[in-house]
């Protein structure tokens, strides 16, 4: 009978554990200074990638016609070809 006290005991520390990982979780996550750090992060994150794709749209034909003559091997294996890789989206336009 100890031992199914005890086992119980165990259960229920267990089950509050959990339910006090689960409200600091979720204090941490609603939290409006955090959701406002991982607001703005997202937010310069989508802001740097639409910067980076109008720089690529507006130079795609003059910074893609290395990349568009080197080989499929050149492309795989060279440190032009990886930096470069952008100008796969630009080569049928070109």
């Amino acid at each position: 009978m100890e031992k199914a006290v005890n086992d119980v005991t165990k259960l229920i520390r267990g089950i509050i554990a959990l339910g006090v990982i689960a409200a600091a979780g979720a204090l941490i996550a609603f939290n409006p200074i955090a959701s406002g750090v991982v607001g703005g992060f997202v937010a310069n994150s989508n802001l740097q990638a639409r910067a980076v794709d109008e720089v690529n749209e507006r130079n795609f034909q003059t910074a893609c016609v290395v990349y568009k003559e080197a080989s499929t091997w050149q492309r795989w294996t060279t440190p032009m070809g990886w930096s470069d890789s952008w100008c796969e989206d630009y080569l049928h336009r070109m």
